[in-house]
């Protein structure tokens, strides 16, 4: 592993310049209520370094996964959103760069890259142990799991993976394909207390799509499975404290909507899987790709907003408050957001990419916004709360690789 540190260096002050003159690309617009106000933001230059996802453990500052000059890497940041440190961890794959990072809720990260390698490491970073799906499968979602991981991959068909601990594979669980079945395909995972596994996706039967919400056990066998055919596909799925889900789902062409075939709703689901509420969120996304629970029963969503002639399209964060009311709204234009999360002041850090076709494009964001309440115990640090991440934008190619001379 190597290590690089950030001071007072010529590297620094080029992101504080880029950051100044970059300023009035990150102008958001707001409706519904007012957001709360950035503490700051950081641009940071595309030829020296791109931030894919980042995290903000408890302990203080942030951790960002990426690419730097000697490839994939992970940054860890101060309270400010300037660099300490790079660290190169070396897997079993040589990777330029790692689309994907989360804190362990024990101890330690995990690791994407865009290799397809899954890597978990240290709080120094240092590798425990890695693990590849095999049979050129494309990671889709990921989740930690007591020490491991639950995953989702995909090539020929959607396959659910548990991994213990140490890397080894727990369980595999295929899900149907093809030759006269429906077609399962896994867009959202995320893990459940004993060993289990929530996921979300969408079914193509002859009859039409439906999106589905499954459910596993400790074991890798199915305990519950749920098709909806007035949606499409559900695109992100949370377990929430009491039981149930929260789930985001785009409609299907017959829902009764002057929006047909582009609806998105909010769905809160019962434990049984039957849909307790929709709430339309149509106008604000064409598709929700993250979904983060908060400490008071709200929820933060995110997702790229429809496009219209003549404009650069955008990133749309929308805030609900417990009872599915819109809090307030933000669009960040011209971006694509990996990263929401959760502070553990009760505030906000949002990372993402530059999107346009011009010099700056690809050049990776931090914006951390003001806590909107004073954080409690329960929520500065929960690590079931807090986490929000776009894997599938960056896994379908989003990104530009670091111009080394």
């Amino acid at each position: 592993m190597m290590v690089q540190k950030f001071g007072n260096t010529p590297v620094g002050y080029r992101w504080c310049a880029l950051a100044v003159l970059l300023a009035i690309c990150l102008v958001t617009i707001s409706s519904a209520g007012s957001p709360p106000s950035d503490e700051w933001f950081r641009i940071f230059d595309s030829t020296e370094i791109i931030l894919y996802s980042v995290q903000a453990p408890p302990g203080g500052g942030y951790v960002a996964g990426g690419e730097a000059a000697l490839g994939a890497a992970v940054v860890f940041l101060n309270e400010t959103g300037y660099p300490d440190r790079i660290a190169y961890i070396q897997g079993e794959i040589v990777s330029t760069a790692y689309i994907f990072v989360r804190e362990m809720p024990a101890d330690g990260l995990l690791l994407v890259t865009d290799r397809q390698e899954i890597i978990a490491a240290s709080p120094a970073a240092k590798p425990r142990w890695t693990y590849v799906p095999g049979e050129n499968r494309t990671i889709r979602a990921i989740d930690t799991a007591d020490g491991g991981a639950v995953l989702v991959a995909e090539a020929d068909r959607s396959v659910l993976i548990r991994l213990s601990g140490e890397g080894e594979e727990e369980w595999i669980l295929p899900l149907p394909s093809g030759d006269g079945a429906d077609r399962y395909h896994a867009r959202s995972v995320r893990s459940l207390p004993g060993g289990g596994a929530v996921v979300g996706g969408s079914v193509a039967a002859p009859e039409g799509t439906s999106a589905f919400l499954l459910v596993a056990g400790d074991d890798g066998a199915i305990v519950r499975e749920q098709q909806y055919p007035q949606y499409e596909e559900i695109t992100a799925v949370q377990p929430v404290s009491g039981g149930g889900y929260m789930g985001a789902a785009t409609g299907a062409d017959d829902v009764t909507s002057s929006t047909a075939g582009g609806a998105v709703f909010l769905l809160v689901i019962a434990p049984d899987g039957s849909v307790r509420s929709e709430r339309p969120v149509t106008g604000y996304f064409s598709s929700v790709v993250i979904l983060t629970p908060l400490s008071d029963g709200g929820c933060l969503i995110a997702g790229p907003a429809p496009e219209s002639p003549g404009s650069a399209g955008g990133f749309m964060i929308l805030r609900t408050a417990a009872n599915g009311k819109t809090e307030w709204t933000r669009m960040i234009p011209d971006a694509v957001v990996t990263s929401v999360q959760q502070t553990p002041d009760g505030g906000y850090i949002i990372g993402g990419l530059r999107r346009s076709v011009s010099e700056d494009a690809g050049a990776s964001f931090l914006i951390k916004m003001a806590p909107e309440t004073a954080p409690t115990p329960a929520s500065a640090g929960e690590p079931g709360l807090i986490t929000g991440m776009a894997l599938a934008v960056l896994a379908a190619g989003f990104g530009r690789k670091i111009r080394r001379s």
